[in-house]
């Protein structure tokens, strides 16, 4: 867990230089980037059109989109992939690895 927490912060830092970098090009705050990131992650403007996605190429680019992605999504991500494992080891999975 500790390596995740070391990782997701490595990776909030370059977000955050991400944001400034299109703030500055957009003339304005990197926060008010994170808000229109948070605006595409709850809204989910493209899942309402006919591509069946939840967001396009270019809202995953947008870091702030990123941002909030990088807050909710990597943890969730873990607490599932970790559950997932502790399950599959019970049913004998890994049986393998230890011969």
């Amino acid at each position: 867990l500790k390596s995740l927490v070391e990782a997701n912060a490595a990776l909030r830092n370059r977000n955050l230089a991400l944001m400034r970098q299109l703030g500055d090009k957009m003339g304005v705050p990197a926060d008010r980037v994170a808000n229109e990131g948070e605006r595409l992650y709850v809204n989910k403007p493209t899942l309402r059109g006919d591509d069946n996605v939840t967001w396009s190429f270019d809202e995953y680019g947008h870091p702030g989109l990123q941002l909030y992605y990088l807050k909710l999504k990597s943890w969730q991500r873990f607490t599932e992939t970790y559950a997932l494992l502790e399950r599959a080891d019970r049913l004998g999975a890994f049986a393998f690895a230890s011969s």
